[in-house]
């Protein structure tokens, strides 16, 4: 045979190895019936960590659940649960005795497990109102008591609207005056209330009372019910025009008057 002739029987030779391999090489296994594919990676559940299916921080990748509907915000971590957002009168405040305290919730609130959940220390009576329904307003039926240190709490009873969520506990505490002087307390109410028509070219400003002398020529010391600047007061005929907020506040000149000596 010619060189040509072996060339061609080679490549038959090499041409049928290369189908051989190929149909060995398809698969032919079927897969049992107690075999399936393989599936994705189960994303791990977040622990549980309060009410409402909300997150307390123990996921460690990708984004917090959405909250359903009506639920409130999720929660992200034990500081950032339920809780008040901010209260007044603020810590450490010196108030007037007619103030009253303000809640704002991070979420609205059961007003029945807020009601049970409110303490005041001394104890003081009165009523909650609801501006919105993440704000409370608790007015007191009397005036808090001058000098007294008053404390605040609200426990983990309260619960969100749906009752979902307890309440951070939170507490602070704040204080009445225990006194009044003029340059402190009445000065600036007056100022307030007063001076518009009290002062230089107002309506009354035959009747000065743009300081403490002068409004000093129309008291008696220890006796308000003798004294003009507070009788006047109680008069709409004269007075129809004081601010509400300075009518609100005559007990303040009243005991100015009385208990503290109308002191400077």
């Amino acid at each position: 045979m010619g060189w040509g002739a072996w060339i061609l029987v080679g490549l038959c030779v090499l041409f049928g190895v290369g189908l051989i391999l190929i149909f060995r090489g398809r698969p032919g296994r079927p897969v049992p019936a107690t075999e399936s594919a393989p599936s994705p990676p189960a994303t791990r559940a977040a622990p549980a960590g309060g009410t409402g299916g909300a997150s307390t921080g123990g996921q460690t990748g990708g984004s917090p659940a959405t909250p359903r509907g009506g639920e409130g915000k999720v929660t992200l971590s034990p500081q950032e649960g339920l809780r008040v957002l901010w209260a007044q009168p603020k810590a450490g405040l010196f108030v007037y005795p007619h103030s009253v305290i303000e809640v704002h919730f991070s979420a609205p609130m059961d007003r029945g497990s807020v009601q049970q959940a409110f303490e005041i220390f001394p104890e003081v009576p009165g009523n909650q109102e609801w501006p919105h329904p993440d704000q409370m307003v608790f007015r007191p039926r009397q005036l808090l008591d001058l000098g007294v240190e008053y404390r605040v709490r609200l426990g983990s009873s309260a619960t969100d609207l749906r009752r979902l969520e307890g309440l951070h506990p939170y507490e602070w505490t704040f204080q009445v005056y225990g006194g009044y002087t003029y340059h402190q307390n009445v000065g600036p109410l007056m100022r307030y209330a007063c001076v518009s028509c009290h002062g230089a070219g107002g309506a009354a400003a035959r009747v000065p009372l743009g300081s403490y002398t002068q409004a000093m020529s129309y008291v008696q010391k220890r006796n308000a019910a003798a004294s003009p600047l507070y009788a006047a007061l109680g008069d709409p005929r004269r007075h129809a025009q004081v601010p509400p907020g300075g009518q609100a506040m005559s007990y303040v000149i009243r005991d100015w008057i009385e208990k503290f000596d109308a002191a400077e």
